[in-house]
């Protein structure tokens, strides 16, 4: 059996007004977007590992979590979206990441 993981992607988006009103997320993005954190987690980086885990044709795909970087909305679109090659065509696990429950709300 051929397992692929894949784990901390943090797709991102930009939060809007309102979703910075949520404390921890106003301090992630200030480690996001002004201390420079959002530099570690780079586009093609991210879709050339969705490739190549599309290219092993695994017998199973786990993601163990962060495929978010700040619970949000559209991150959550993104990820859906751009893990689109893996899911429609592998059975996957997906374990939510701290990154994924941010907020109580999330």
């Amino acid at each position: 059996m051929r397992v692929a993981h894949l784990t901390d992607i943090h797709f991102q988006v930009a939060p809007n007004f309102t979703e910075l009103l949520a404390i921890k997320r106003l301090m992630g993005s200030t480690n996001l977007y002004i201390l420079g954190r959002e530099r570690k987690f780079n586009s093609e980086v991210q879709l050339a590992a969705i490739q190549q885990i599309v290219d092993w044709k695994p017998d199973l795909v786990l993601i163990t979590g962060d495929v978010s970087a700040q619970a949000l909305d559209a991150e959550f679109e993104m990820a859906r979206k751009k893990l689109d090659p893996i899911l429609s065509q592998f059975p996957t696990v997906i374990q939510a990441g701290n990154h994924d429950t941010y907020i109580t709300e999330a």
